[in-house]
């Protein structure tokens, strides 16, 4: 992919974000344009490790697993 392709899928994400924030179902600190980015980096790599998988549909049951609770729940243990 090109640059141009990054920075457009970028785009989109942060208007996606911005939307988010604008309704109030997203917090209003969130810096949407490294957020977008910080996102689409997941989703590109979720794509290239399960293209490249020789078990596809058991990577993204993964991918599916961990990405939504990384960002909903966060790493950090539980206290």
């Amino acid at each position: 992919l090109t640059q141009r392709t990054f920075d457009a899928f970028k785009h989109f994400t942060q208007m996606y974000l911005n939307h988010g924030v604008q309704q109030g179902y997203l917090k209003s600190a969130i810096d949407t344009e490294t957020a977008a980015a910080a996102s689409n980096a997941m989703l590109f790599e979720a794509m290239k490790s399960v293209l490249r998988s020789e078990q596809p549909e058991l990577e993204l049951s993964k991918w599916k697993r961990v990405v939504p609770a990384m960002i909903i729940d966060g790493l950090g243990a539980q206290q």
